[in-house]
């Protein structure tokens, strides 16, 4: 189980990490539209370049999202599991000690 929460703690990471890098292409591309002291010819460019990076960034954040939601669902699954068999270990522990007292009044 700490194995599940260790991957949804990376896994949060990353998508962290994908937004601080979207926003950073983002900014750049704004900041590319300001300049006006750049040649037309070479902004375009740039500014082109800036959009398609932060599209690829906007793409890398939503699959770290979806990663994230999936790594979700299944370290809940692995909750219940633990949690239904750790309730049949002390269900069975209790059995065990019911056994043992109704044998140690029929040997008395």
């Amino acid at each position: 189980m700490e194995a599940e929460f260790a991957k949804l703690v990376e896994l949060q990471a990353q998508e962290e990490a994908f937004a601080a890098e979207l926003r950073k292409a983002e900014s750049e591309a704004d900041e590319l539209l300001r300049d006006e002291d750049s040649p037309e010819k070479d902004l375009v460019k740039r500014v082109l370049a800036a959009r398609a990076l932060a599209d690829v960034r906007r793409s890398r954040l939503t699959a770290a999202g979806q990663r994230v939601r999936i790594q979700v669902e299944d370290t809940y699954e692995t909750a219940v599991i633990f949690r239904k068999t750790l309730f049949q270990v002390v269900a069975g522990c209790r059995s065990l000690r019911i056994a043992s007292r109704l044998l140690a009044a029929t040997l008395r």
